[in-house]
């Protein structure tokens, strides 16, 4: 979110009331005199928010204006229960049922004092700072730009009291009150692989609910970014007997597909993965059309870092990490953190930026001349690399792997008229990927998750490089990457990412255009959360590459003032940098 506390000006109260069973509520914020009132927000996942608190919206003020009458819907727009009952009070009677409030969120920066009224005859608008993000369908969407919104509604006598009709459907929320909404990740499959990928949405139900509710979204599918990156192995149509019951740390689900073609390992996966990541659900019992579902002769499914085999971060803890050294006038090596070297050469060149496939069996490196690598060399990690037929005409990006059909490697040229990216397999020509999504980009950085269906990229947005994030589409023409989304508008000056994990970034950035120099941060792919910088100073000189895993410690690779490339490599161990050699650059984990 766009601020880390909720804070109410010009006399909003917030105050804190005690449970029976010793939880907190946030009682409903109205308009009071008084100090400035800082709380501690929560998003759905925060730590007020698992102890159960919530807004509790205050009925309409009796003789209230039209103006504050709006300010007190809004809030009460926080509370979703009993279908926003207490919103709806708002309402002319015969609007109140029309209303459509899970239709759709538009969420502002700031809090409700932020907001422009302006009256017009019997309209009422309201106008909201900046936009931060939407919420369709749980789908979260970061907007970008700092556009504003609004939403204008009908002004009604009713007994006396002002109420309102025509209520626009969905919602405006600030950011600060937007923790009714449940953060789950759903997981879906990897075309042609048993691997599962996390696909964020936010789901509007109550702690208690959750699973029923996570588990209802899964069912209908993707979110609209993933759809037709990823695949669900359970049948459309497909519905849940009745409501899943927890039993001391149990889920018991009963799933009825209607399908006699159903993968039932795949379907146990995504629904062991999707329902464990709850903190109350510690193992799954399922049932598929009927029957107990069993790995083994266990039908008591136990969340683990492994389960079921489909792990989502794809490489093990023992990955090794790579950097490359100088090997003399025409050759550099591929080092292993494991203390094995290979050379890092073709056609008597020596070769930069590798990126090792993710089962470690093949590896793709640039051929640079200065600041320009415009030859992209592709081979087994232990033979002979051979340069793919790009004829690339701008410098190359950085290339990373793919897992389809033996892995492929991917990279993009840096053309001011926009991104060429390739696809180049081990087998078989070079095939171009279908960019158009970001044809009025320069991309600097392009990397493939390490599952394959998602992309991170680096672009220049109105001259400054951001990340965006988009999905890696596969028809029967090729590959296409598309509908990309800015994944962190706080950060510019962007210089360099990787993939941390299945849901993360880490990135090297700034936070402030004046700033001198970058940082590392770790991010959500889909910027849901604020960037969190990486505690410490990464010593040597400037941040230059950064390279990530799932377990894995964190490597940023430094230039000294005035050299040309890394110098040197670090690690983090805990919070502290570490030299990792002294002499060395590019710094990779495989994929």
């Amino acid at each position: 979110m766009a601020d880390s506390r909720m804070s109410f000006r010009s006399g909003w109260r917030c105050a804190l009331l005690a449970g029976p069973l010793a939880g907190l509520l946030l009682a409903g914020c109205v308009p009071n005199a008084g100090p400035v009132r800082v709380a501690p927000t929560t998003t759905g996942d925060g730590p007020l928010a698992a102890l159960g608190i919530r807004v509790l919206a205050q009925p309409p003020d009796l003789g209230a204006s039209p103006e504050r009458l709006l300010r007190q819907f809004l809030v009460a727009c926080a509370d979703p229960s009993q279908n926003f009952a207490a919103a709806r009070q708002f309402l002319a009677p015969d609007d109140q049922q029309k209303w459509q409030p899970q239709a759709g969120v538009r969420i502002y920066d700031g809090d409700p004092d932020d907001l422009t009224l302006s009256r017009s005859g019997d309209s009422l608008t309201v106008t909201a700072p900046a936009t931060a993000a939407t919420i369709r369908r749980g789908d979260y969407e970061l907007v970008s730009g700092g556009s504003s919104t609004s939403l204008t509604a009908k002004l009604v006598r009713v007994k006396g009291q002002w109420r309102f009709r025509d209520m626009p459907d969905g919602l405006l929320l600030a950011s600060s009150l937007i923790f009714a909404y449940k953060p789950v990740d759903l997981y879906f499959l990897v075309p042609g692989q048993r691997r599962v990928v996390p696909d964020r949405v936010f789901l509007l139900a109550p702690r208690a609910n959750l699973a029923d509710a996570a588990l209802h979204a899964l069912l209908r599918g993707p979110s609209p970014m993933l759809a037709g990156a990823v695949r669900s192995a359970i049948p459309a149509g497909s519905r849940l007997r009745t409501p899943p019951a927890l039993s001391g740390g149990e889920l018991s689900v009963d799933l009825v597909t209607g399908s006699s073609h159903v993968d039932r390992a795949d379907v146990a996966a995504q629904v062991l993965w999707t329902a464990t990541q709850l903190p109350e659900v510690s193992a799954v019992r399922l049932r598929i059309d009927g029957s107990a579902y069993t790995s083994g002769s266990v039908s008591l499914l136990r969340a683990n870092p492994d389960a079921l085999g489909y792990n989502p971060n794809v490489l093990t803890a023992t990955a090794p990490a790579y950097y490359v050294a100088p090997g003399g006038a025409s050759r550099n090596l591929l080092v292993s953190s494991a203390g094995r070297s290979w050379r890092l050469s073709a056609d008597g060149l020596p070769l930069r930026h590798p990126a090792v496939a993710v089962d470690g069996s093949a590896v793709a490196a640039l051929s640079c001349t200065a600041h320009q690598c415009r030859s992209l060399y592709v081979g087994p990690l232990r033979g002979t690399l051979f340069r793919a037929d790009l004829r690339a005409a701008w410098p190359l990006t950085a290339p990373s792997w793919d897992s389809f059909d033996g892995g492929g490697a991917w990279t993009a040229e840096d053309s001011p008229a926009g991104p060429v990216v390739w696809r180049v397999p081990l087998q078989g020509p070079p095939a171009q990927v279908d960019a158009a999504a970001l044809a009025r980009d320069r991309v600097r950085v392009l990397r493939l998750s390490r599952d394959g269906t998602r992309v991170a990229v680096i672009a220049d947005i109105a001259g400054r490089p951001r990340v965006l994030v988009g999905a890696v589409l596969r028809g029967s023409s090729g590959f296409r990457i598309d509908r990309f989304r800015p994944a962190a508008p706080s950060l510019v000056d962007a210089v360099d990412l990787d993939w941390a994990d299945a849901g993360h970034l880490a990135v090297l950035a700034k936070s402030d255009p004046g700033q001198g120099s970058v940082t590392p941060y770790r991010i959500r792919v889909d910027g849901s959360e604020d960037p969190q910088p990486v505690l410490g100073t990464v010593p040597g000189g400037q941040p230059v590459s950064i390279a990530a895993a799932p377990a894995q410690s964190l490597l940023v690779a430094t230039a000294r003032q005035g050299g040309v490339g890394g110098t040197g490599v670090s690690t983090l161990q805990g919070q502290v940098w570490r030299p990792l050699v002294q002499v060395g650059f590019d710094p990779t984990y495989p994929g």
